[in-house]
C-alpha cells in the first residue's frame, strides 16, 4: 500500500469547504506515484470514507479522477 501524506489546507473565513476538500483530493492525487484506494485517501484528508466516496464520485463525473472498475483505485483523469 502506498503512503499517503496528509493534506493540509489553509484556515481562512472565505473558504469554500467543498472545494478545499476536493482540491486536497486532487493534490494527494497529483503527488502519489501510484493509483489510490479509497481507504488511502480517507486517513490523507481526514474525513469519513462515505463522504470521500460522494466527493470521488463527483469528481469522476467531471473526469477530473478515473477509478479503475477491477481494482477500484482511483488516479487524475
Amino acid at each position: 500500500m502506498a503512503r499517503v501524506p496528509h493534506y493540509k489546507t489553509n484556515v481562512s473565513p472565505y473558504r469554500v469547504q467543498v472545494l478545499d476538500r476536493a482540491l486536497a483530493a486532487l493534490a494527494i492525487l497529483a503527488n502519489n506515484s501510484s493509483d489510490c484506494r479509497l481507504a488511502e485517501l480517507c486517513p490523507a484528508l481526514k474525513l469519513h470514507k462515505s463522504t470521500v466516496h460522494r466527493l470521488m464520485m463527483v469528481l469522476e463525473q467531471h473526469r477530473l479522477v478515473v477509478k479503475n472498475p477491477e481494482t477500484g483505485r482511483y488516479r487524475l483523469g
